[in-house]
């Protein structure tokens, strides 16, 4: 009898190793995010919207991990898509490719999320699960609203920002800004293809004409954000043809 009690035990202790959740999801502040609802809001219906996320492996051995988009709703004209080791098609809703996360390490850079309105007013939904490929009950999920143009406050936070010029750039591009009263912070960032971050300019200015030196990059092509209070207000591509 006891070595059939110990042998269930066994056999428990091994079903809730397997079902344990070792991954966790983080913002750009720090905060877990896992299994809540983040809203992302904006009253520009032209002009492409993103969020960044982080994954952390809590487990004591190395993860793949992969993402898959679940469009819980999305508003007709409008459309999005998620970068995760490399920046995919509209069309993608499973990442090809998974990301090696050692044991007890955070991935910080890879995972947006782009959402373009195409002049639609109104919330579109998505869901995005992290899973171990190699056990897929092993994951971890957030919904992800995007407001357009539904329930802005007067008094938050944004700004009016140019497109970045020259685009293609060799040396240095340039963005007009103007963020208003109620932002705390401000700043530019540059993102190569993979999602990691390779420029970042803080603005101390409440306006101005910010300059970014490009000369040192890679030609090809990235994506740049204008944030304000750490949240996207544009995100587009910038190409850099250096020589």
């Amino acid at each position: 009898m006891k070595k059939i009690i110990l042998s269930f035990t066994m056999v428990a202790l091994g079903f809730l190793a397997a079902k344990a959740q070792s991954l966790m999801l983080h913002d750009s502040g720090g905060n877990n995010i896992s299994g809540t609802t983040v809203n992302v809001n904006t009253a520009d219906v032209n002009s492409q919207v993103a969020y960044h996320a982080e994954v952390h492996n809590m487990a004591g051995v190395a993860k793949n991990v992969k993402v898959k988009r679940y469009r819980v709703s999305v508003q007709p004209l409008a459309f999005g898509d998620f970068c995760w080791t490399a920046c995919y098609d509209p069309s993608v809703d499973l990442s090809p490719l998974g990301i090696s996360l050692a044991a007890g390490t955070t991935n910080d850079t890879s995972f947006i999320a782009h959402y373009t309105p195409n002049g639609e007013v109104g919330t579109s939904t998505y869901k995005f699960t992290f899973f171990d490929a190699a056990n897929p009950n092993d994951s971890v999920s957030f919904t992800l609203n995007f407001n357009i143009a539904v329930g802005i406050n007067e008094a938050q936070a944004n700004a009016t920002v140019s497109n970045m010029y020259p685009n293609p750039a060799s040396t240095f591009v340039s963005m007009k800004y103007d963020v208003n009263e109620y932002a705390k912070t401000a700043k530019i960032v540059v993102f190569d293809m993979l999602g990691k971050m390779v420029k970042e300019l803080v603005l101390d200015e409440k306006q101005g004409v910010a300059k970014l030196n490009v000369s040192d990059l890679n030609s090809g092509v990235y994506f740049y954000s204008f944030l304000v209070d750490e949240k996207a207000i544009i995100t587009k591509k910038l190409v850099v043809s250096t020589k």
